[in-house]
């Protein structure tokens, strides 16, 4: 009892700290929706050699590869819009960027041909450029750049062509493949459903594209396309995209899909939406991998405006009353002249809860027909389409914005008397410790209700309270069954084990097998059983370990060894008594605090 009476102290009045802590105003809690991410830019491109000005460019091919940016072709307008006579230009040419040195070098190897509006995939193996087109043919090229980081230069290399000529569709990677979807086939013909995989096992110039089976809905041009989990597998996310229709202006596509590369099934999915919830037509939107379930789509094209430049397209080509054309010809000089730019909003798709939400605006100019790509840890837009004939030179870089101020004085302080508990309590018992009898068996000074707390503290752990809710937020509830273990063991161990273990006067299962059978069996048992636990224990060791570190900002292996040492100096120092007595007041904590 003497025992007792300042164990239960000591927890009642935790307890009651902790409870009145949570309900006082939190105002150090985050409440407002911060800003996903953090905005900057890399150097601007620099001119092609012979030029003197870099007016951007829009269909580039863009990648990363050793660590640097690569781009690859391209179009502009020379600073000359389309509607005031300016004539588009395609370029072979091909531009690095080395982190390290700081700025863009165009390559002395160009592409074989001009080419623009194809699609490129950054890969360990170098960067993918697929397909394009030129001023007057599509392509069904595909090559291979790579970064040879001691010469400094781009090799390029000739793979397996396409199955036919496309341009204006998009793609992704997903596990050992690359997928493309959607765009066209031929200048001026009918849009076709395309739907090809090339497998990046083996030999990647003896390897052959695949036509796989289409999504349900419509053909479309420039959808935007992802990989990204659906909680369990890596899937290809499909958003959005335009459908040209011949006589009245194009349909702009709000529908999204999700394939199934395991099974090779299509699903439809949430329609993009804004924030009122309304669907949201997109075209051309930059698509990244944000984390593990979200995917993040960056600007496009609404329709808004383009509906109107394209029904005034259309009437011009039945007018026939020269002030009517002058008027339809200075409406639409007007619309390009003041275009406001594309759409810039973020829009945020959970892959999981198959749910949209609004992210915050992007501060510059959204570009599209260019690629958003993935390195060190930054996402890059380097350069494409601002407006109908606008290119823009500057590049720009995404990181993820750290989310600060989370935890106050109050949390840290809580945190640290949390540990000086578990220690205090190691440290208490270990002065308890006089025998082989204290330190395994507690010395017989156990109550049975401690006991039976600390049964059924064996089974709550890191993976009870993070990984379990995790999987089953990701999936759903079959890991409830696994749970259920944590009520129905104690009963059993209680009623038939811990009898046994009087009987025979032992203080573990092995001990019974060297009795039951002989000293190899125990140690076997005994073997199996810490291989398990050191499976298990790292798991559960790195899942609070890794809390920390997202919530302290710590090292994480800094973490890894903290919570380490804090659990290995009250097991050690105090044994068996420390173990329940600490498994109480954590029972205590995790389930009533």
């Amino acid at each position: 009892m003497n025992l007792q009476r300042p164990l239960i102290t000591g927890i009642f009045w935790a307890l009651l700290f902790t409870t009145a802590c949570r309900q006082a105003p939190a105002s150090h809690s985050v409440q407002r929706e911060a800003p996903i991410f953090h905005w900057d830019s890399l150097p601007a491109l620099i001119p092609f050699v012979g030029d003197t000005v870099q007016y951007g460019l829009g269909g580039v091919f863009a990648g990363t590869h050793h660590g640097v940016c690569i781009l690859a072709g391209g179009t502009n307008f020379r600073g000359q819009p389309f509607w005031q006579g300016g004539t588009k230009h395609w370029y072979p040419h091909i531009m690095v960027f080395d982190p390290d040195e700081g700025t863009w070098q165009q390559q002395d190897i160009t592409l074989p041909r001009r080419l623009s509006y194809g699609v490129a995939i950054s890969t360990s193996e170098g960067m993918f450029l697929i397909g394009g087109r030129d001023a007057r043919h599509i392509s069904r090229k595909v090559y291979l750049l790579r970064y040879d980081e001691a010469q400094k230069q781009v090799l390029i290399d000739s793979l397996s062509d396409l199955p036919l000529p496309l341009c204006f569709m998009s793609g992704a990677r997903v596990g050992d493949a690359i997928y493309l979807a959607g765009g066209m086939d031929s200048l001026g013909g009918t849009l076709q459903k395309h739907f090809y995989r090339l497998s990046l096992k083996g030999n990647l110039k003896q390897n052959r594209w695949e036509k796989l089976s289409p999504w349900q809905g419509a053909a479309r041009l420039l959808p935007t396309v992802v990989a990204q989990s659906d909680g369990r597998r890596e899937c290809l996310f499909l958003f959005g995209g335009q459908f040209p229709r011949k006589g009245q202006p194009n349909e702009y596509l709000s529908d999204a899909y999700r394939y199934n590369p395991d099974t090779g099934e299509w699903t439809q999915i949430a329609d993009i939406q804004d924030a009122e919830g309304g669907k949201k037509p997109l075209f051309a939107s930059l698509g990244a991998k944000v984390g593990s379930s979200h995917v993040a789509l960056f600007g496009g094209v609404d329709g808004s405006i383009n509906r109107q430049l394209e029904q005034l397209q259309l009437d011009l080509a039945t007018a026939k009353d020269s002030f009517e054309i002058r008027r339809l010809k200075d409406r639409q000089k007007d619309l390009l002249t003041h275009h406001p730019g594309f759409y810039r909003k973020v829009l945020i798709y959970h892959s999981i809860t198959d749910r949209w939400r609004e992210g915050e605006e992007m501060p510059y100019p959204a570009c599209i027909t260019t690629t958003a790509f993935w390195m060190d840890n930054q996402l890059i837009i380097p350069s494409g389409e601002i407006s109908p004939g606008r290119r823009s030179p500057r590049v720009y870089k995404i990181a993820l914005a750290k989310q600060e101020g989370q935890m106050s004085v109050l949390d840290y302080s809580l945190l640290v008397l949390y540990a000086l508990v578990l220690l205090g309590m190691g440290g208490y018992f270990a002065k308890r410790q006089h025998s082989t009898e204290d330190y395994f068996r507690g010395g017989g000074r156990i109550p049975w209700w401690a006991a039976a707390l600390s049964l059924f503290g064996t089974g709550l752990s890191a993976i009870t309270f993070m990984a379990v809710p995790a999987k089953t937020f990701a999936t759903n509830w079959a890991y409830l069954v696994l749970s259920l273990s944590i009520v129905l063991v104690p009963p059993v161990v209680s009623k038939v084990f811990i009898p046994a273990y009087r009987k025979y006067n032992i203080s573990s299962a092995f001990q019974y097998l060297r009795l039951r059978f002989n000293r190899w069996v125990q140690l076997i048992g005994a073997a199996t059983f810490l291989l398990f636990q050191l499976g298990r224990v790292g798991i559960i060791l790195y899942l609070p370990a890794l809390a920390l570190h997202v919530v302290l900002g710590v090292n994480l292996y800094w973490c890894i060894g903290l919570v380490g040492l804090v659990s290995l100096f009250y097991t050690f120092m105090g044994g068996i008594e420390a173990v329940i007595w600490t498994d109480v007041f954590q029972v205590i904590v995790l389930v009533g605090g």
